[in-house]
């Protein structure tokens, strides 16, 4: 069993103040060891590892005011945490490095052509979104800055070129069928037949859920007024007066006198 390791005698109170690691590699002894000298000198410890806290430097109330922490740490080799002790200890305050005033980003906003105002006479929003490749939103600050307001279009009547039949009633006499007017039962049933051949059929509400006395028919995902039913069921083939041609000619021929079957 070996004894004790001897203070040295250049050992003193001023040798306890300096770190384990310097007086570790001078004498060569452990950091118990080193704990028992400077309990002896009554060195108060410095948190749980035995390591006492450093005295301020010599030079520090020199250099602290015109350096930062970061710098200070880097030029003395300690943490920034023994930094800012020294400075509450000897009374310096932490000098900030000085940031250069940031200026707030600005948006980029895609300027007016030059020839907009003359191009804008006669065109909607849309047109002229269009004509430019920019966003409504951009055409319409463009219009708010040049003070131009544009004139509502006048809507333009639909005119049926062929191909698809205009909802209209056929025959003279007869008045177009609109959104709301009311058609004949039997012919709307007839077309709700017709049209069962390719998808189901039913009544419906006005959002589509299933009412057996619903004023709405329900297409496939389509929800069709009486009117819009018809004239779909006609662009499928559907003749609603099939039965009166029919019916007519029976009755020509029923006129006929008897010598013209002979």
């Amino acid at each position: 069993m070996t004894g004790r390791s001897k203070i040295p005698a250049t050992f003193d109170e001023a040798e306890a103040q300096l770190p384990n690691e310097v007086l570790i590699a001078r004498y060569g002894v452990a950091k118990t060891t080193l704990t028992r000298w400077r309990r002896q000198f009554g060195v108060k410890k410095h948190g749980g590892g035995g390591s006492v806290q450093l005295p301020v430097p010599p030079d520090f109330a020199e250099r602290a005011p015109r350096a930062t922490n970061l710098a200070l740490a880097r030029h003395y080799h300690r943490s920034l945490m023994i930094i800012a002790r020294w400075r509450k200890e000897a009374g310096i305050p932490c000098r900030r490095p000085q940031r250069k005033p940031v200026e707030p980003r600005r948006r980029y906003r895609v300027p007016a052509p030059v020839d907009f105002a003359a191009t804008a006479a006669g065109l909607s929003v849309t047109a002229l979104a269009q004509h430019y490749g920019q966003d409504r939103k951009v055409v319409q600050r463009w219009l708010d800055e040049a003070g131009i307001v544009l004139e509502r279009a006048v809507p333009v009547p639909k005119v049926n070129r062929g191909g698809r039949r205009a909802i209209s009633g056929r025959g003279p006499g007869r008045p177009p069928l609109s959104r709301n007017a009311p058609l004949p039962s039997g012919r709307v049933e007839e077309a709700a037949q017709h049209l069962r051949r390719f998808t189901p059929v039913y009544r419906c509400g006005p959002k589509g859920a299933a009412d057996p006395k619903g004023k709405f028919w329900r297409y496939g995902a389509a929800v069709l007024t009486p009117a819009e039913m018809v004239a779909r069921a006609e662009r499928h083939g559907f003749d609603a007066d099939a039965w009166r041609r029919v019916a007519g000619s029976l009755i020509r021929a029923d006129a006929l006198p008897m010598e013209a079957f002979r």
